[in-house]
């Protein structure tokens, strides 16, 4: 973030519409024993923004200035701190039908009970501590632990995750913003992660704290968000309709982008969940990687095919991804890992913005290429 010294303009800092349930709901919230941070106290922005008591830079210093750049996600879900240990967690919003729902109302809740349950070494996703209801509101608040304190509490996993956490589930919205890399070991001192919500705020940190590179310490990744997800008993059919998400899958829409009034009155055809996930996950891979790993290429392009029968199942995808790239040569793993130029193709993308980009890619493979001589190209051990 900016350390400019000029006055604040305070009204471009004032809460957005999408901010202000956690402000109204901020004394509750403390109540049940989290605290939101400084932004959604109304006390502490009065002081700033009404009564002046405090001084731009300490506002700066607290995160008052800290606003949300996605607005979706803002909305649906927010950091907090567990008062009684200072534990960092995050909190989801979630509908309800009725406030007197019970728990197993909430396909949510049921998959997250089985998977805490779940001794699956691949089991990749992070479960609620605890779950609530809000007075006069139908929603369930659900609260999740921070990557960092997962990781520290033995949470099951390895250095590469499983598509699928249950073998009779399925996420049904797979998409980049769902899959979060834990902040240890990478970022070691003074990053928090609870403060990508706004991508200024995250640059900064990245710019300012120490961190490893994924060609130094193995990286783990995690799964979160099973609003959209299905369970099916065994030997049932997996066929649903569609129940949303970001990534929009061919067989239903008969195309990957279609139309507003498509999405909101999506056509009412069956299709096999399973295969779903499969489509869903190897385009959200092809974001990360692009073209970046060749060898990846075949596997990705059989998990997208447009025809659902084509395409491999989970474990079939796990054992190709293995062979692929268990012993792919380290150099080409320097390589970011997505693959930086696409940006250079985005739409609408001013020149010198895209000439930035490209100078970024390339800056880092350098970077990554001189670690790699200077530490003789080492494995992370998993």
């Amino acid at each position: 973030m900016s350390t400019s010294t000029a006055a604040l303009c305070k009204e471009d800092y004032t809460l957005q519409p999408f901010e202000e349930w956690w402000a109204t709901n901020y004394d509750f919230l403390r109540e049940r024993g989290y605290r939101l941070r400084d932004r959604y106290n109304p006390s502490v922005m009065d002081s700033w923004l009404v009564r002046g008591e405090i001084d731009d830079e300490e506002a700066r210093r607290r995160g008052l200035l800290d606003k949300p750049d996605y607005s979706l996600s803002a909305s649906k879900g927010m950091d907090a701190v567990r008062v009684r240990d200072g534990s960092q967690l995050w909190i989801k919003r979630c509908p309800l039908e009725h406030p007197d729902d019970g728990p197993d109302s909430v396909m949510e809740l049921v998959l997250n009970a089985m998977i805490a349950r779940d001794e699956d070494l691949h089991n990749h996703f992070l479960p609620f501590v605890d779950y609530f209801v809000v007075p006069d509101e139908k929603s369930w608040e659900f609260v999740k632990h921070n990557l960092r304190l997962c990781a520290s509490t033995g949470m099951h996993g390895t250095s590469r995750p499983k598509p699928w956490i249950l073998s009779s589930s399925s996420l049904s919205d797979i998409h980049p913003i769902n899959i979060l890399m834990s902040p240890t070991p990478i970022f070691y001192d003074g990053f928090d992660p609870l403060r990508n919500t706004m991508f200024a705020a995250l640059a900064d940190d990245v710019a300012r704290a120490p961190y490893r590179d994924r060609i130094e310490v193995p990286a783990r990744y995690w799964y979160i968000d099973l609003g959209l997800s299905c369970y099916f008993t065994v030997g049932t059919p997996h066929q649903v309709t569609w129940p949303g998400g970001v990534l929009k899958l061919p067989e239903v829409f008969g195309t990957t982008d279609p139309s507003d009034d498509d999405e909101l009155n999506p056509p009412q055809v069956t299709y096999d969940a399973f295969a779903g996930d499969v489509w869903q996950l190897g385009t959200t891979l092809r974001m990360f990687f692009g073209k970046s790993i060749p060898s990846l290429n075949p596997l990705l392009r059989a998990m997208t095919d447009w025809e659902p029968s084509k395409r491999p199942t989970a474990d079939q995808c796990l054992a190709e991804f293995h062979a692929r790239t268990d012993n792919l040569p380290r150099w080409q793993l320097l390589l970011p890992v997505r693959d930086a130029s696409f940006a250079a193709n985005l739409p609408g993308l001013e020149w010198d913005l895209r000439l930035r980009f490209m100078f970024a890619h390339y800056r880092e493979w350098f970077r990554l290429a001189r670690k790699a001589i200077r530490l003789g190209l080492p494995k992370p051990t998993p």
